[in-house]
């Protein structure tokens, strides 16, 4: 987060994960349908993105709620694995 107080964390067992960077304590975490290669929080907080093997970008609630928003994929979408995902403010 913007603010130093989460990590985000993306894994080959297919999961998310957001934690406290001051205790290490794990605040939310969701299952994808495949590997994740890469997540970040958006600048303000409201949305987490990911990309992964897929070959999507998905936003997902950041809360322990955790739903998917949106999905960005298709014929317009990419036709290989999404290795990483940013934001701009």
């Amino acid at each position: 987060s913007t603010d130093g107080t989460k990590l985000v964390s993306a894994s080959f067992d297919k999961s998310i994960k957001i934690w406290n960077a001051d205790t290490n304590a794990l605040i939310s975490s969701r299952e994808d349908t495949d590997l994740v290669y890469s997540a970040m929080l958006s600048p303000d907080g409201t949305k987490l993105i990911s990309g992964g093997s897929n070959k999507a970008v998905k936003v997902w609630d950041p809360t322990d709620n955790g739903a998917v928003l949106n999905t960005f994929q298709g014929s317009k979408g990419h036709y290989g694995w999404v290795t990483e995902v940013r934001m701009n403010p």
